[in-house]
């Protein structure tokens, strides 16, 4: 009998896994402990085994960072089945499509999709982007107004949970109707015009 099938290995303090006896169904067993939890993994080879718990602990640590550092796309998820059952199902559809326009824009400084940042490293600067990037031509600036007002919605819940500390939607402000904007313009040409003639 080999060693590997009759002397466990010694147990770590600092969270470490140690080899059992093999199974009765032939897998070796080991045992780790991660903030108090102890986890099982079995394996039906040493490499095997070290190999599941690499991937066990990989995936307790991707777990951990969802829960700490979401990206938006993860928080925005929970965030909108938690109102499921106070919000009208059509408002969360409508809300859901004006979120994944924002959502959907790629960040130039980072070359990622607004929704697969982490929540804490979203900017002020990043939202101007997806402001700009939605007011194209082919959208009402009210509609423009409205995605972003309820991405600006979910950046205050997440201040609320502290999350984070500020919501990088307050400092942008609204875009201005079309009419507003060619009636600012018409105003400004007739005062230069003014000003030529005296």
């Amino acid at each position: 009998m080999g060693v590997a099938a009759c002397c466990p290995l010694p147990v770590r303090k600092d969270g470490g896994w140690r080899m059992k006896k093999k199974r009765a169904d032939g897998r070796f067993r080991s045992k780790f402990v991660v903030n108090g939890i102890t986890h099982y993994v079995y394996g039906r080879t040493r490499e095997e085994l070290n190999n599941n718990i690499a991937i066990k602990r990989k995936e307790l640590q991707t777990k951990k960072e969802q829960r700490e550092n979401p990206t938006l796309d993860q928080f925005h998820e929970k965030w909108n089945n938690a109102r499921k059952d106070s919000v009208k199902p059509a408002t969360i559809r409508k809300q859901y499509f004006q979120y994944k326009e924002c959502a959907d824009v790629v960040i130039e400084a980072t070359g990622l999709r607004l929704g697969d940042m982490k929540l804490r490293e979203v900017q002020v600067d990043d939202i101007r982007e997806v402001q700009s990037s939605l007011d194209n031509g082919t959208r009402k600036a009210q509609t423009v107004n409205d995605a972003l007002a309820h991405l600006s919605h979910v950046f205050h819940s997440a201040v609320d949970e502290h999350r984070i500390d500020y919501n990088p939607c307050k400092p942008v402000k609204p875009l201005k109707r079309r009419e507003e904007r060619a009636r600012d313009t018409t105003q400004s040409s007739n005062q230069r015009g003014d000003q030529c003639i005296l």
